[in-house]
C-alpha cells in the first residue's frame, strides 16, 4: 500500500485552527468534512475523537481516510482539508466510509 506523502498532510496547528474557523464545513452522519482554499496542493488533516470506538478502530478509519485522499488528491481542489469523523463511523465498512466522503465532497464543492 503507497503512503501518502509527508508534504501532502497538514502538521501546523496553525493551520488546523484556521480550517477549522474559517473554512467551507459539509457535515454527514458519520463524518464532517472541512476546506479552505489556498495555493498549496491539497493537504488532509483527520481528527477523531476518544469516544469513536477503540484505539484499533481509531486507527482503522484514519487509515481508510488516508487512503481515499491519497486516490482522490488529483482531482480535489488546492487547499487544506480536514476530515473529522464521528461516532457512527466506527460501525461504517470500507465501502460505506468511500461513500459517504464522496458523497460530502460532492455537497460541498
Amino acid at each position: 500500500m503507497a503512503r501518502l506523502p509527508r508534504r501532502a498532510r497538514l502538521h501546523s496547528q496553525h493551520l488546523f485552527q484556521r480550517v477549522l474557523k474559517n473554512g467551507r464545513k459539509q457535515r454527514g452522519s458519520a463524518l464532517e468534512l472541512r476546506w479552505l482554499t489556498g495555493d498549496v496542493a491539497p493537504q488532509l488533516g483527520v481528527i477523531i475523537n476518544r469516544h469513536v470506538g477503540t484505539a484499533v478502530e481509531r486507527n482503522r478509519l484514519k487509515r481508510i481516510v488516508r487512503e481515499w485522499f491519497r486516490h482522490m488528491r488529483e482531482r480535489l481542489p488546492h487547499g487544506a482539508w480536514i476530515i473529522r469523523l464521528l461516532p457512527p463511523a466506527a460501525t461504517r465498512s470500507t465501502t460505506l466510509l468511500h461513500r459517504d466522503l464522496t458523497l460530502q465532497l460532492r455537497r460541498l464543492i
